[in-house]
């Protein structure tokens, strides 16, 4: 079982899978909504997942969709659109961060100039290709 919850405690969450996939996001909606330079995602299968407690949502793009504890404002999750079964977890709010490790750093393009991450992980200038995504979805839960 993978848990993790917001700062203050507020919102709590279970899943009972491993992550489909994971990686960095350096895009400016990432770094608004984290305060962060970058924010690290952890993917799951939606169905999954257990969410304790109520979220405030923000529709951030055309696609995406945020849920915040409204209490301490700490970002949870995401839902894409493109991937309706899946929700994206922000890996710092799980209580075991380390067990996640990021696949790749997506929209590179809006990286910090000052940022120097020391892995090198596969790099796209915006989002990564959709049949990647799927890719990396179909070796981590297959059919």
């Amino acid at each position: 079982m993978i848990t993790g919850q917001c700062l203050c405690g507020k919102i709590s969450y279970q899943i009972t899978a491993q992550p489909l996939g994971a990686g960095n996001c350096h895009c400016g909606n990432c770094r608004r909504t984290s305060g962060a330079a970058f924010s690290s995602w952890a993917y799951f299968e939606k169905s999954k997942f257990a969410l304790n407690g109520q979220l405030t949502q923000y529709k951030s793009s055309d696609w995406a969709e945020r849920g915040f504890c409204p209490q301490c404002g700490s970002q949870i999750i995401c839902y894409d659109s493109r991937l309706p079964d899946c929700v994206a977890i922000t890996v710092g709010s799980l209580d075991n961060p380390n067990d996640i490790v990021p696949q790749i750093d997506a929209w590179t393009s809006s990286r910090l100039n000052w940022l120097h991450l020391s892995r090198e992980l596969p790099d796209f200038p915006e989002d990564p290709p959709m049949e990647l995504i799927e890719e990396l979805i179909a070796k981590s839960y297959p059919e």
